[in-house]
């Protein structure tokens, strides 16, 4: 048996990754058949050894099973075992499983999911880790109409530029920070950055990476690094390149499998981090497989949830539940009845970022909610419902939102219909329109806040785009530019079954597009019918958003609308707003109100000392 003892090797406690953990790594490889054909990056030593000290992670041996773990997002994170034998990964997991109920366990592949037979253990599909792998010798050959595009944008760089592509050798280490230097202020990802110094460090320490060097006119343009698997696997771990230079990430890519990966069984570019953008750049070089990666989690309470979810929302696919369930489910924000291992009834809440005047609020948003079958109509969400609103009054919550089909489940807790969309088929034709596929998330952010930023409206940014758009692409969404000869007019997502999910219009046009017809879809807008419902919870918090320089003195006396609930009185005089208990000059219903503010219903005395609001609202989840 390997000597763990005398190569410095630490057991039962968990500690940061070290060279001393690699030939235990090798061995265990060579000796566990699960690991004979394993293509993913995940357990690969040369790649958790480059992100040990960024992603934090540890390490602990313990019966000879080598237990990997890090923190995510402020939860606990648990690679696969590294296990000798088939027996004991499923020990392995099995360990994990009772010493961290709570942990999840990610990069599970297709064959491990059959080493983990425990009854209440939750297989999400995770997309955002899943890696892509490529047949060798099309990207060498890059043959066929599929790449006839990179065959130009290489062949173009070999003509315009002198360039050399060699190993890279520590004598290089201050041209390549100078590099470095360029690309993040080109507007290159800086997030890798510690893990590929530390990588660096290991090349030069005579570590086992492939690495190489992009240069024109011996200036460093481009950076890739590699290592072979011992599954004789090729994986990138990192490709950098000056954009500036027009072809030089084909070039890069073209120019390593030529020189590095000419005897692997598949070329592993690992995931996309669900980025639309690299996505699109991970398919265009046509994989020939996704390599699935599973997270699991073995805490029932959350399978009792993704149950109810799917229960009621059996329209959504798997991988966008999963999604959604990855990346969204917390359950600190969730309000449920959970008795008898059974979850009864439950809605999700996700903060939204909200816009008024240049002033940004939170305001919580109701989404996904849901009562099993079996206990509806007994009062269960109303109660739900009732015990957030009384909770959002604690925390001075201006307001709660949701988007609904059912507004007459809601107008009993008072909430009121707001917010305004218009048919596209009630605008004027615009014909000879086209629409482009993009994966440019930042011109999506462009187009709506050029559209909405005149209003108060919900704040995007391009991760909730980025986030946003590659979460439809579960489901088989792309996003799309609408264009009138040249003339950006819009965007639209939609899927090949020609259902739209969002779309937004510069200009109000019909725009007749080829093969589609968008007459019956609606558009957000600041008139129309409405699109979504809120509750007014902390009046103070509402109208010091809107309230005008004035000398009007008035008592507003405005119902509370639940049960044993007094009425909020709320004094002005002199510019200020204050809670008071005098006599009410003026009463008024809550959903009155929220119409007066949100959907410019008219009002004598109202519009003398409050604004309206101007609000659009777009957000669904």
């Amino acid at each position: 048996m390997y000597d763990l003892k005398h190569q410095g090797v630490c057991m039962h406690h968990f500690r940061i990754l070290s060279l001393d953990d690699e030939k235990l790594f090798e061995q265990t490889f060579k000796s566990n058949p699960l690991y004979q054909n394993y293509m993913a990056s995940e357990l690969i030593f040369l790649n958790l050894l480059s992100w040990s000290k960024d992603e934090c992670i540890e390490i602990m041996w313990k019966d000879d099973i080598g237990y990997i773990r890090c923190k995510k997002h402020k939860e606990l994170w648990f690679f696969p075992p590294v296990a000798k034998s088939l027996e004991d990964f499923t020990k392995g997991v099995y360990f994990i499983k009772t010493r961290f109920p709570e942990a999840r366990l990610i990069g599970i592949t297709e064959e491990m999911k059959s080493l983990i037979p425990f009854e209440n253990a939750l297989f999400l599909v995770d997309d955002k880790l899943s890696e892509y792998l490529y047949d060798p010798h099309m990207l060498i050959e890059l043959k066929g109409q599929a790449f006839h595009r990179k065959r130009n944008l290489i062949s173009q760089f070999k003509k315009k530029f002198n360039y050399t592509f060699r190993h890279y050798e520590a004598v290089d280490r201050l041209n390549v920070k100078q590099f470095i230097n360029r690309y993040v202020e080109r507007g290159g990802a800086s997030d890798d950055l510690d893990a590929f110094n530390k990588t660096l460090n290991l090349i030069e320490s005579g570590l086992d990476y492939i690495s190489y060097l992009l240069l024109v006119d011996e200036k460093i343009i481009g950076m890739s690094i590699s290592v072979i698997s011992p599954s004789n696997i090729g994986i990138v771990l990192f490709e950098k390149a000056d954009t500036t230079y027009i072809g030089s990430y084909q070039m890069l890519a073209h120019q390593t499998a030529v020189h590095a990966f000419t005897s692997v069984k598949f070329i592993n570019r690992q995931e996309d981090l669900g980025l639309p953008e690299l996505r699109h750049a991970k398919l265009s070089y046509h994989p020939y497989i996704k390599d699935l990666k599973y997270a699991v989690i073995f805490r029932l309470f959350t399978k009792r949830a993704y149950e109810l979810y799917q229960k009621t929302f059996d329209e959504d696919s798997k991988p966008y539940r999963d999604y959604f369930f990855l990346h969204h489910y917390k359950e600190d924000m969730m309000r449920y009845t959970y008795e008898d291992q059974m979850m009864k009834s439950a809605f999700h809440i996700r903060m939204n970022t909200y816009e008024i005047k240049g002033k940004q609020i939170e305001i919580p948003m109701i989404v996904a909610a849901s009562t099993h079958p079996d206990y509806r109509r007994r009062g269960y969400m109303k109660m739900l419902l009732v015990n957030f609103i009384h909770e959002c009054e604690k925390k001075g919550v201006p307001w709660i939102i949701l988007k609904t089909d059912k507004p007459d489940v809601y107008r009993g807790l008072g909430f009121t219909e707001v917010g305004h969309e218009e048919r596209v088929g009630d605008y004027e034709i615009l014909e000879g329109c086209v629409i482009e596929q993009t994966s440019n998330m930042s011109l999506l952010l462009d187009i709506y806040q050029k559209r909405f930023s005149a209003y108060s409206h919900d704040v995007r940014t391009l991760s909730y785009y980025q986030d946003f758009v590659y979460s439809l692409q579960m489901d088989g969404y792309e996003a799309y530019i609408i264009k009138h000869q040249q003339e950006i007019i819009g965007y639209i997502i939609q899927n090949d079954l020609h259902q739209v999910e969002e779309m937004v219009l510069l200009k109000k046009v019909n725009p007749i597009v080829l093969h589609e017809d968008y007459k019956d879809e609606y558009v957000p807008s600041e008139v129309g019918r409405p699109s979504h419902m809120i509750r007014l919870i902390d009046l103070h918090e509402v109208l010091k958003h809107v309230k005008k320089k004035t000398h009007e003195k008035i008592n507003l006396s405005v119902d509370g609308h639940l049960v044993k609930k007094l009425p909020v009185r709320i004094r002005l005089c002199e510019d200020q707003m204050v809670d008071n208990h005098d006599p009410a000059t003026h009463l008024i219903e809550r959903v009155d109100l929220t119409d007066i503010l949100f959907n410019e219903k008219p009002h004598l005395l109202i519009d003398l000392v409050f604004d309206p609001l101007q609000a659009t609202f777009i957000n669904k989840y």
